[in-house]
């Protein structure tokens, strides 16, 4: 692989960088080189994932059966801050409970998760957007062929999978407007 194009901003681990490896990466998804992922983001899961690991080793999968609750799940345990940068702010979580969910799909399609920042009335600048598509089966769908109809505690493999499918959601996310504009 070309030395421009593995390289991504911020510490990622083993485990992040073969994910987004140009051989590792379906064609569905991106090359390495052309995700412009938020380094934030990327740093909080470094620091974070193992506490999300634990939590869907020890959680049903009944709990997490759909999308909107796997986002939920990546910006309150994974990537809690919107900028942990940010010095001059003390309130920067995510609001969760005001993220939005847009669904103009049917048996499949795509979900557009947009997420503010813990602000008095934010702005376009306080928001960050993240997608994922979806299908009708386990064959075309993803959480659906990671839990395969089973929603006790997962096996580890599926624990492993649950994982991927969070970090790709993470890797997706973009702010709105970046802040140099």
């Amino acid at each position: 692989m070309p030395e421009t194009e593995g390289k991504l901003t911020g510490s990622l681990s083993l485990f992040a960088k073969q994910v987004v490896s140009k051989e590792s990466v379906s064609s569905t998804v991106p090359s390495a080189k052309t995700i412009n992922m938020i380094p934030e983001l990327i740093q909080q899961w470094e620091e974070n994932k193992e506490k999300l690991r634990e939590y869907f080793k020890s959680h049903k999968q009944d709990l997490y059966s759909d999308y909107e609750e796997i986002v939920k799940l990546c910006f309150t345990i994974a990537c809690p801050l919107f900028n942990p940068n940010d010095t001059y702010s003390s309130l920067d979580n995510f609001d969760i409970g005001k993220m939005t969910v847009i669904d103009n799909g049917d048996y499949q399609g795509t979900q557009l998760f947009i997420i503010p920042r813990e602000t008095y009335q934010p702005c376009f600048s306080d928001y960050i957007i993240t997608h994922n598509e979806y299908g009708s089966c386990s064959g075309c769908d993803i959480l659906q062929a990671i839990a395969g109809y089973d929603y006790g505690l997962p096996t580890d493999s599926q624990v492993e999978d649950y994982m991927t499918l969070c970090l790709h959601i993470i890797q997706r996310a973009k702010r709105l407007i970046e802040e140099d504009i």
